[in-house]
C-alpha cells in the first residue's frame, strides 16, 4: 500500500481510484468522534447510518430511550449533540477542501455512516465482499466520492479495507445483491473482480484519511482481533450530479 505525498495526490488518485492522507484528524478529535458515537452503539448494532441526522440517530438508537422522563431528555440532548458534531465533520473544510482539490468541482454531502468492528459479534466477523460504493447512488458520471477516517489504528487483523487499484476505470459493473450478516439485503452488492487487478490492503494509523472513488472494487476483511476497529465514513456527489436515494442510507444533498 502506498501512502503518498500532497504534491502527487491527484496524479495517484487518478490512476489508482483513492488516496490516503495522514494525520488529517487529531488523535484527540477521533478520540471525540468516538465517545460521542459509542453513546448511540449497542452490543448487537453495529452499524449507525446517518448520525449527522437527529431523526436518524434516535430511530436507530430507541432501544437506549428508556429510563425515567430525566434520563429520556438527557439522551435526545446527547443526540442532538452528536447530529451537530458529526454534520460539522462532514461539512469540514480540511475533508471537503481535499476533494476540491482532487476534482476541482464543487461537491455536497449525501450521506453519513459510522462502521463499527466490535470483537466477538456476528458483524465483526463477517468479510465485506468486492463492490462499489457507486452501486447504491448510481450515478452514471462516476463522480461520487468515499472518504473514511480511521478512529483507530487500522490492520488487517482488525479488519481494515483491501481495495484493487485502477479498477474505477472499469465504470459501474453489473453486481448481484447477497444475504449479509443479518440475513438481509446486504450492501455490498458484490461484483467480479477483472483478473488483471491486485488486492491491495489499506492499513494505517488513527486520524488518517482514506479517500475513494466511487467506482473504485473494495471490501473489508473480518475483524479477528481483539480490539474494536472504528471508521467514520461519509459520500459526496460533485454539485448538480443525479444519484438515487437508497432505501436505507437515504442519501440526499446537504450544502458544504
Amino acid at each position: 500500500m502506498w501512502h503518498v505525498k500532497y504534491s502527487h495526490n491527484s496524479l495517484f488518485y487518478e490512476e489508482n481510484g483513492y488516496v490516503i492522507l495522514d494525520n488529517l484528524l487529531s488523535v484527540k478529535e477521533c478520540d471525540y468522534i468516538k465517545r460521542r458515537l459509542e453513546l448511540h452503539t449497542t452490543d448487537d448494532y453495529n452499524n449507525i447510518l446517518n448520525p449527522d441526522r437527529y431523526e436518524f440517530l434516535i430511530s436507530q438508537s430507541v432501544n437506549k430511550i428508556k429510563g425515567s422522563m430525566r434520563e429520556r431528555i438527557d439522551y435526545l440532548k446527547e443526540c442532538k449533540q452528536t447530529s451537530k458534531d458529526i454534520r460539522e465533520l462532514l461539512k469540514d473544510k480540511r475533508v471537503v477542501g481535499e476533494l476540491e482539490n482532487l476534482y476541482e468541482r464543487k461537491f455536497v454531502g449525501l450521506s453519513t455512516h459510522m462502521i463499527w468492528k466490535q470483537p466477538g459479534t456476528e458483524f465483526s466477523k463477517q468479510a465485506w465482499r468486492p463492490h462499489q460504493d457507486n452501486s447504491y447512488s448510481k450515478n452514471k458520471n462516476g463522480l461520487t466520492v468515499t472518504i473514511n477516517i480511521f478512529l483507530n489504528d487500522v490492520t488487517k487483523e482488525n479488519g481494515c479495507i483491501y481495495n484493487y487499484p485502477g479498477s474505477h476505470k472499469e465504470g459501474l459493473l453489473a453486481f448481484e445483491t447477497n444475504k449479509g450478516w443479518n440475513n438481509k439485503n446486504d450492501p455490498g452488492n458484490e461484483v467480479k473482480v477483472p483478473k488483471k487487478y491486485k488486492k491491495n490492503d489499506v492499513t494505517g494509523s488513527t486520524g488518517d484519511m482514506y479517500i475513494q472513488h466511487g467506482n473504485l472494487i473494495h471490501g473489508s476483511y473480518p475483524n479477528e482481533s481483539k480490539g474494536m476497529r472504528g471508521m467514520y465514513s461519509s459520500t459526496y456527489i460533485v454539485k448538480g450530479e443525479e444519484f438515487e436515494s437508497g432505501y436505507n442510507a437515504m442519501r440526499k444533498e446537504i450544502g458544504l
